[in-house]
């Protein structure tokens, strides 16, 4: 009897993580050799639920620390990084009080999501506070600041 309640409990337990594991089923559209896009990966909530940082995110951001790598945030949830001003990468971001491990709704963090679904998460210091011009993340990874300037 024993046995078989351990045996219910770790059935359960592996039934209950299964739920918890994102499902991937990304539509991969080639864009060039150096970007691609995650079509199936758009959430078509992300219009609905539009906070002030959303509205203020989208445009063109140029990194104070390196000039050359440029951040360009579009409406729908797109996020085009640029080199040199070269595409280097399209992919789709979102802004929400979750981004991995962190559940915190005193906070925002930006999540970018890769082409292969693989995610980088950022806390977001700020956003073009009183028309500043300046976005403001931390890497959630390795605790690095990254400062950009707005430029349109």
């Amino acid at each position: 009897m024993k046995k078989i309640i351990i045996c219910l409990v770790v059935i359960g337990s592996i039934m209950t993580s299964l739920a918890f594991i994102p499902k991937m089923n990304s539509a991969k559209i080639k864009k060039s050799t150096k970007s691609t896009i995650v079509a199936a990966n758009w959430n078509p909530n992300y219009l609905k639920a539009k906070s002030q940082t959303n509205i203020e995110i989208i445009g063109t951001w140029i990194n104070e620390q390196d000039t050359s790598y440029k951040l360009v945030f579009l409406d729908a949830g797109i996020l085009k990084e640029y080199v040199n001003d070269e595409l280097t990468v399209t992919l789709n971001y979102t802004i929400s009080h979750r981004c991995g491990s962190e559940n915190d709704l005193s906070a925002e963090f930006l999540k970018k999501i890769e082409t292969d679904g693989s995610t980088y998460c950022f806390e977001i210091n700020g956003v073009n506070e009183n028309n500043s011009g300046i976005l403001s993340i931390r890497s959630m990874e390795n605790g690095k600041l990254y400062t950009f300037n707005k430029v349109n």
